[in-house]
């Protein structure tokens, strides 16, 4: 088809073919077959608005009513997006309290986790000193009973962990184990 001048009769005419034919009449399809230019087009859905819109589509610029319709619609879309924000907003504040929450948590439980640990190894090392002053106690006084080497443990301070003395059965491992 040979391209012809963009007027307003072309692009209606142009318009219902594309339509009976199935085809969305965009700007690209009009030039495809008329020629012309997007800006002329642009420029003639201005003026001619009834060419690419059908009249249930349209909204009469006249129409005040309908003007202030539509602006009520955008006004009620922009406080439902900010409230929507809002909402959004004090979630986020919410989860990065719990996060917090859950961070000082992990502090506080790692913080006790650290304590037992360093217990555990203060305690390793007060048995290993009493088993070695257990087994110098022996060696020096072989006559030592196994309740004077206890009596002498606890006075230099060593004790079971729920703060008792160490049993017989203890020492007497630690004896019989060098």
């Amino acid at each position: 088809m040979p391209k012809q001048i963009l007027n307003v009769d072309n692009v209606r005419e142009t318009v219902e073919q594309l339509q009976s034919e199935g085809y969305k009449p965009t700007f690209k399809r009009i030039i495809e077959r008329l020629g012309g230019s997007y800006g002329t087009l642009t420029a003639m859905r201005k003026e001619h608005p009834e060419i690419f819109w059908s009249e249930e589509r349209r909204v009469d610029s006249s129409s005040q009513l309908e003007k202030e319709n539509f602006n009520l619609k955008m006004e009620l879309t922009q406080i439902r997006f900010e409230a929507r924000i809002d909402v959004l907003e004090r979630e986020k504040l919410e989860r990065d309290r719990l996060i917090d929450k859950l961070k000082k948590s992990f502090s506080d439980d790692m913080a006790d986790m650290r304590d037992l640990w360093l217990d555990a190894v203060g305690q390793a090392r007060a048995t290993k000193t009493a088993k070695t002053l257990t087994i110098d106690l022996h060696d020096q006084y072989p006559e030592m009973t196994y309740k004077e080497i206890n009596d002498r443990l606890f006075d230099e301070g060593f004790r079971t962990r729920s703060g008792g003395r160490i049993g017989s059965g203890q020492i007497s491992k630690w004896i019989n184990s060098k």
